[in-house]
C-alpha cells in the first residue's frame, strides 16, 4: 500500500476514490516517563522520554488507517495528515487520508 502526504502519487494515475480513512490510537503514558518529562519541562530542554513511544503510536495509527483503506479495496492513501495531542497522561495520534485505487 502506498501512503502519501501529497494529493497525487508520482507515476501513478488515481482511478477511483474510495473514501476518507482514519487510524486513531489513544495510549496511556507510563507514569515514570510522565514524571521524568515533567521534570524536563520544569528545567527546560529536550524531552526525549516520549519520542520512541510517539513513533510507535504513530506507526500503529498508520497501520490502522492502511487496514481500513484495504478493507475499502484501495491500494493507496493520499493527502495523509496527522494530529497529535497529549493531555492528562494520555497520548492521542490520528492519521487520516483519502483511500484511492491507482493503476
Amino acid at each position: 500500500m502506498i501512503i502519501a502526504t501529497t494529493q497525487t502519487i508520482g507515476g501513478k494515475q488515481i482511478r477511483e476514490t474510495r473514501g476518507i480513512v482514519f487510524g486513531e490510537v489513544v495510549k496511556a503514558v507510563n507514569f515514570a516517563r510522565n514524571f521524568s518529562a515533567s521534570l524536563t519541562r520544569f528545567t527546560g530542554g529536550h524531552v526525549t522520554e516520549f519520542e520512541q513511544e510517539l513513533a510507535d503510536v504513530r506507526a500503529h495509527a498508520i497501520g490502522i488507517m492502511m487496514q481500513r483503506a484495504a478493507d475499502l479495496g484501495a491500494n493507496a492513501v493520499v493527502a495523509v495528515d496527522f494530529d497529535y495531542m497529549m493531555e492528562d497522561g494520555m497520548m492521542f495520534v490520528s492519521a487520516n487520508g483519502t483511500a484511492v485505487v491507482t493503476d
